[in-house]
């Protein structure tokens, strides 16, 4: 599936894009794989570094907490390669359906394209040394001194996923604006073929589903205390942000296909008002009011949300991701137990 894509020229010097472009297997495989070998490097390093994995100094076995963050960072750098690359290539597939409704717009295009080397460039220069900043501020004070190995391991994953935030805002931010100009501009509505614009609520439900996931996978920092007013605040947050994003680029499409509406709406009223004083000495005009009425009740009905009902049902499921982590920490606690014993 993937030979099958355009390679770009942003995407030749992106190194994750290439791994994944080389993979063998699929995209969820390919995450898969990267995340055994990240884990599997701290693991190998500790082992090394004779640093231990759990804490044993209670009855029960628990992962120490300076491991726990690292398979964390682990899931979350490995997950961001893997939903990129999974949005690349939805957005690929769904390119001709956004040219259907924008036909010869080049903001269509631009939705698409992936940012220019020089802003990816950009975004690995403030990347980086956040992330080195972040390692600093994260890490137990001792840490360097204890386990130099696995610190420079926490400093190379969080270099990496600072980069990463930053390229994601860059291209979220350009995609923004080449959407909107597209809403604007370019996006021709037909009322009879307003199926057509689902695929926007597809493109809005995957930037969705990335926020509702991340979000998901960046609670795994707080899981363990059960379910306190925190934990709440945060997954209301979540699912709040969530919505906000798959609703907010649709507002503008739906203030667009109602405002098609009450135009053609006004002008069938104007047409139904003209002729219907003839309907009742001439056939010919009964029958066209007919028509027209008949019309009128068509173009009343016709939906003014670009989704359709697999994409809400969607969204409504990722609502509960951010919920996860919770239930995955019982369950991984669970397995270490009875591994333990």
């Amino acid at each position: 599936m993937n030979s099958a894509l355009a390679v770009t020229p942003a995407e030749d010097i992106s190194f994750e894009q290439w791994i994944f472009r080389k993979s063998p297997v699929g995209t969820a495989a390919t995450t898969a794989i990267l995340f055994v070998i990240v884990v599997g490097s701290y693991v190998l390093i500790a082992l090394l570094s004779r640093a231990p994995l759990f804490d044993s100094s209670s009855r029960e076995l628990h992962i120490a907490s300076y491991a726990w963050p690292a398979l964390v960072l682990s899931l979350l750098m490995t997950t961001v390669l893997g939903m990129q690359r999974y949005t690349r290539i939805r957005e690929q597939a769904d390119e001709p359906a956004f040219r259907a409704i924008a036909p010869g717009a080049s903001s269509a295009a631009s939705i698409l394209r992936p940012a220019s080397p020089k802003r990816m460039l950009l975004a690995n220069i403030v990347g980086v040394p956040a992330g080195i900043v972040l390692a600093f501020a994260t890490v137990p004070s001792n840490f360097p001194t204890h386990y130099p190995a696995l610190f420079a391991w926490n400093v190379a994953i969080n270099m990496l996923l600072s980069a990463l935030f930053v390229r994601g805002v860059i291209m979220t931010m350009q995609g923004g604006r080449a959407f909107a100009r597209m809403i604007e501009h370019d996006l021709q509505i037909d009322l009879l073929h307003v199926d057509k614009l689902a695929v926007i609520g597809r493109h809005s439900a995957r930037n969705a589903l990335i926020w509702f996931t991340v979000a998901a996978i960046a609670c795994l920092f707080f899981v363990g205390g059960g379910f306190d007013t925190t934990i709440i605040v945060i997954l209301a947050a979540c699912a709040g942000m969530g919505l906000w994003i798959f609703l907010r680029p649709m507002e503008h499409v739906h203030r667009r296909i109602r405002a098609e509406k009450a135009v053609e709406l006004d002008r069938l009223r104007n047409e139904i008002g003209r002729i219907r004083d003839e309907a009742a000495r001439d056939p010919a005009a009964a029958a066209r009011l007919q028509g027209l009425l008949a019309y009128e009740a068509r173009i009343q009905a016709v939906h003014e949300w670009p989704f359709d009902q697999t994409t809400l049902v969607r969204v409504a499921a990722y609502v509960l991701i951010p919920a996860i982590p919770w239930f995955g920490e019982a369950f991984v606690g669970d397995l270490i137990q009875r591994l333990a014993h």
